[in-house]
């Protein structure tokens, strides 16, 4: 088969650029999965560039290949900015027809879109446009990241949360990386025709789990710097906890742009850490005695299972896809809208190990090989 997906400079052999997030992560597992089995991928990035230009290939050995397709930064900026409700196929429709014919040309087996938001918007019209069968996986629920987005229009909000609906209309298979984030999208988006769950694989530490002594108590957050991601109620916890005097220290890897006027008062009470590589990512698991994840929303954060796996534990919110696993973890589930609750929580945890049952229970579904041969089942399926 040949597989046509959106991808990231990131997934380049021999690139310089670390990825970020779960799906430019999950992006070359099965772009390598797939070369090893005797298939071919395709890998379209989308970028928004300040200049139009043609598509290029970039990159084409052993069976993969990568090109960069230019969408004017400009269409999209004002479509964001928009006061009226735009029409994305109208103001898009040059890109879209040259997309198209870019697929129509490649003439792959199937189109395999990697997130259900914007980029991938523009290959779902296009691969339908060249009727290419879609299988479009649903790393996150665009409609609760565009509540949070202060940059859009409330008439470009609506359009976008329209959009997302077409990822159901036009995919022969949708996928979902669990069953709590198919339920809410069914309840709050659309009912998907025909649907899978495959869970995120999660590649284990390649390096040695240290056992550790902190002087103090290190609290972690992995997460970028997007509302959805509740960095308040992680800069509420740390300020609560130096108003009590209580010896924990607090520790986020995020990038801040320098012009958001909240990055000072944040770093005043947390330590921020640059962006890392996997490598990195795990001895800053195993430097910290717990990580937290109190999003307001999350579909199924890597950083979840990549925190148990390197032998720390990690606290959620009750909106974070892992709580299906986490019932018998209770512990571990706290309301970060309530934050001394929180404060006894941890305390009530402090140094204690996780239920072993549902580490194996992670162990089991984020087992690289299990879950990519569910998608190269689902693939086969669909060009039969």
């Amino acid at each position: 088969m040949k597989i046509l997906g959106n991808d990231y400079k990131t997934s380049i052999p021999r690139s310089n650029r670390m990825s970020h997030g779960g799906t430019a992560s999950f992006a070359p597992l099965l772009s390598n999965f797939l070369i090893k089995n005797g298939h071919q991928w395709v890998g379209i990035n989308i970028n928004f560039a300040k200049e139009k230009s043609e598509p290029t290939l970039v990159y084409e050995k052993d069976g993969k290949s990568f090109w960069d397709v230019a969408v004017p930064r400009a269409l999209v900026l004002r479509t964001r900015n928009s006061r009226k409700k735009p029409d994305l196929k109208e103001v898009f429709k040059k890109e879209i027809e040259e997309i198209s014919s870019l697929i129509s040309s490649i003439k792959p087996d199937l189109v395999f879109l990697n997130g259900a938001y914007f980029k991938p918007w523009f290959l779902l019209q296009a691969a339908y446009k060249a009727k290419i069968p879609i299988i479009a996986k649903h790393a996150g629920i665009w409609k609760k990241e565009i509540e949070g987005f202060r940059s859009f229009s409330d008439p470009a909000k609506e359009t976008f949360k329209e959009a997302e609906r077409d990822f159901s209309k036009l995919s022969t298979v949708e996928i979902f990386l669990n069953s709590w984030s198919r339920s809410v999208y069914r309840k709050e988006v659309f009912s998907p025709k025909n649907s899978e769950v495959i869970a995120l694989p999660i590649h284990l530490p390649k390096i040695k789990i240290k056992s550790h002594k902190n002087p103090n108590f290190n609290i972690g957050l992995v997460a970028r710097w997007d509302a959805i991601k509740n960095h308040e109620a992680f800069l509420a916890l740390a300020k609560e906890c130096r108003k009590q005097n209580l010896p924990w220290e607090f520790y986020a890897v995020v990038s801040i742009p320098d012009r958001d006027v909240r990055k000072k008062e944040y770093s005043e009470y947390i330590s921020i850490e640059p962006i890392k590589n996997k490598r990195n990512l795990s001895f800053f698991y195993q430097k910290m005695d717990l990580t937290i994840l109190p999003s307001h929303f999350d579909v199924s954060p890597h950083v979840v299972p990549e925190s148990i796996f390197n032998g720390t534990p990690a606290m959620i919110s009750e909106n974070v896809g892992w709580i299906d696993d986490y019932k018998i973890a209770q512990d571990w589930v706290a309301d970060f809208s309530d934050i001394p609750s929180v404060i006894e929580k941890i305390k009530k945890i402090q140094n204690l190990p996780m239920p072993k049952e549902l580490i194996n229970t992670l162990l089991m579904r984020c087992d690289p090989e299990s879950c990519l041969k569910k998608y190269l089942e689902v693939f086969k399926r669909v060009t039969r």
